[in-house]
């Protein structure tokens, strides 16, 4: 059964440090303990910044990672289309397909599943992966271009 309404237990310790950074108590878990417990630096700044100026945090990092989950499986998409470019298959449609089967396969996996609703970093982390993957490879076609080109 899915379940939607779901925060990782390690998102609440984001979260405490995020509104002690933002009150100004420091970087801390429980005001006076120097303990660092947050996984992510970034992560604790940015919903800190959300929460002093007036988010519910809570909501806001679960609204962040569905929608950096969502901008991942698109990436996905075009990753697996530019991957597929040079194939040389005559049927783009058969491409076409594959590209969202590849998008509809990660959507219904459980672990995908779990951390887009988390309220964590990660699938801010999984979208500038795949996205960082997706430039290489255009980079990666375009040198070949180039020097297939200078070679001539």
């Amino acid at each position: 059964m899915l379940k939607i309404n779901f925060i990782q237990d390690d998102t609440y310790i984001t979260l405490q440090y995020a509104k002690n950074f933002a009150n100004d108590n420091g970087l801390v878990f429980n005001i006076g303990e120097k303990v660092e417990g947050f996984t992510s630096l970034f992560w604790v700044i940015f919903l800190g910044t959300a929460y002093k100026v007036g988010f519910n945090i809570e909501i806001f990092s679960q609204i962040l990672s569905v929608g950096f989950s969502i901008i991942s499986l698109i990436v996905t998409y075009l990753l697996f289309l530019e991957v597929t470019k040079g194939s040389g298959s005559s049927n783009k449609n058969y491409l076409l397909l594959f590209s969202f089967l590849s998008v509809l396969i990660t959507s219904l996996s459980g672990t995908f599943y779990y951390w887009a609703v988390s309220g964590m970093e990660t699938s801010l982390f999984t979208m500038v992966y795949i996205t960082i993957i997706l430039l290489q490879q255009q980079i990666k076609l375009e040198l070949m271009i180039l020097l297939g080109n200078a070679s001539n």
